[in-house]
């Protein structure tokens, strides 16, 4: 209750402290909940993300890793593969750069794996265009990884991820710190749509699911695709240079650490096929012959661009199950070969 008999002069100092107080109150009250209460609030792909950290965490990596993008993480059904011991720990959105810290992370397990599937499609060897929205938001990334990536691009001298002009976002390693700490206007936009703390049950539900199934989780549902990929409408193949400084670091280390690794493309609708134009084959073809010349050892399982009929797929770029299911069989003697030769 403010005091009336306090002089018109000190009134107007308590208002404004009175209200800065509420406003730092709620800000704060916010702050605890947008870094506490992810799970609550977050989009859906949180959940399958999450359930392949604890994966990481626990150790569960199998004898063959599988490191890719959503693609990867619909298309390999580890179920299917038994008796061998497959694990899926491919993200939605993710790229060599992602898959780097997650094979650090892997080989850190009392008993890693014995080969490592690199599964990204052709599209995530060009951009990076969910590192911020994914990894970076959902708690992938302590600090320390993201300074190292800030120095890894600063070193190409090519701004991608840190755009460097101060007025247009933070500088870099502030940046860093308010997505580590999960500051509130990165989130907003999923509270609003989650209105508040709708999704929990949710992401809940795909952690478990995802946890069940070894990490397959699917994206795509429909009977068939309607449109083709992405890849569809490019002219030509360009290699991001944050990606393959950090493909380069993922491959040395597997072979510093002894650990087999071969590539494996995501398969492409027939319609997405038909659309490819020769220069982005030749050129992704190019691509991959020059990683298996640099490293010797590695081998590419199956075609660059494996077409599989459209009603194979639930999306664009994304097989159904049924369309996982028969790629599963497709692959599965070429993967038994792989860990055959490993032994």
């Amino acid at each position: 209750m403010i005091d009336s008999s306090q002089t018109p002069a000190t009134r107007p100092r308590l208002y404004l402290a009175v209200f800065f107080g509420l406003l730092f109150f709620g800000f704060g009250s916010i702050w605890v909940f947008s870094a506490t209460a992810r799970n609550a609030y977050m989009d859906s792909d949180y959940g399958q993300w999450t359930a392949k950290m604890q994966m990481v965490r626990e150790c569960r990596v199998g004898d063959v890793a599988v490191i890719g993008d959503s693609r990867a993480s619909v298309d390999i059904v580890p179920a299917l593969l038994r008796p061998l011991s497959v694990k899926n720990f491919a993200l939605t959105g993710a790229t060599p750069v992602e898959g780097f810290y997650q094979l650090k992370r892997i080989l850190d397990c009392p008993k890693p794996p014995k080969a490592i599937l690199l599964a990204f499609a052709p599209r995530q060897y060009e951009e990076i265009n969910w590192f911020w929205l994914h990894a970076a938001r959902y708690g992938f990334f302590s600090f320390a990884d993201l300074e190292e990536v800030r120095g890894m691009e600063a070193g190409l001298g090519k701004p991608n991820l840190y755009k460097g002009a101060f007025g247009t976002e933070p500088p870099g390693a502030i940046k860093n710190w308010l997505y580590v700490n999960s500051f509130p206007t990165f989130n907003f936009a999923s509270m609003l749509a989650a209105k508040g703390a709708g999704r929990g049950r949710d992401n809940n539900l795909i952690r478990q699911t995802t946890l069940v199934t070894d990490g397959q989780h699917l994206e795509g549902t429909a009977a068939c695709a309607t449109d083709p990929g992405w890849e569809a409408a490019r002219e030509s193949f360009e290699l991001n240079p944050l990606v393959k400084l950090y493909l380069d670091r993922l491959l040395s280390l597997a072979k510093s650490r002894g650990v087999r690794v071969d590539i494996l493309i995501p398969p492409v609708s027939a319609m997405t096929a038909r659309d490819l134009s020769p220069g982005y084959r030749d050129g992704f073809a190019k691509f991959l012959g020059q990683i298996v010349q640099t490293y010797p050892g590695i081998t590419l399982i199956g075609s660059p661009f494996l077409v599989m009929d459209d009603c194979s797929f639930g999306d664009q770029h994304h097989l159904n199950q049924g369309g996982a299911e028969a790629f599963t069989r497709h692959i599965a003697p070429l993967i038994r070969q792989v860990l055959a030769s490993s032994d």
